[in-house]
């Protein structure tokens, strides 16, 4: 199964009785981390676990609000490489990342 990329919803306002030109507005797309392609980046929304694990990604900076991106998958299912915010970098399983629900825009690349 391939991963599933985050893809822009746009939508056009409509332009003013001034003639100003209509302007896009995208909308955030939220998925699961394990679908994310490398390179993309992404807000945490939620983490859809309970307990010491939880408390443990909250701490290693993947927690609601925490910003991460996406370095590389391993082959065969194996860990996704992700980067925080704060710069630590983190291999976390994907099953495990599957649990873990984020949002973020087309477009978002590695910084």
């Amino acid at each position: 199964m391939s991963p599933r990329a985050l893809s822009p919803v746009e939508d056009w306002q409509e332009p003013s009785s001034r003639g100003v030109e209509a302007t896009p507005i995208v909308r955030r797309v939220q998925v699961a981390l394990a679908s994310l392609a490398p390179g993309m980046s992404a807000s945490v929304v939620r983490v859809v676990l309970e307990g010491e694990l939880v408390r443990w990604l909250e701490a290693i900076g993947i927690g609601a609000g925490d910003h991460v991106t996406v370095l590389r998958r391993a082959a065969f299912g194996g860990p996704i490489h992700l980067r925080t915010r704060a710069g630590g970098e983190f291999a976390v399983d994907r099953v495990l990342a599957a649990s873990i629900e984020v949002e973020g825009a087309a477009g978002d690349a590695v910084t």
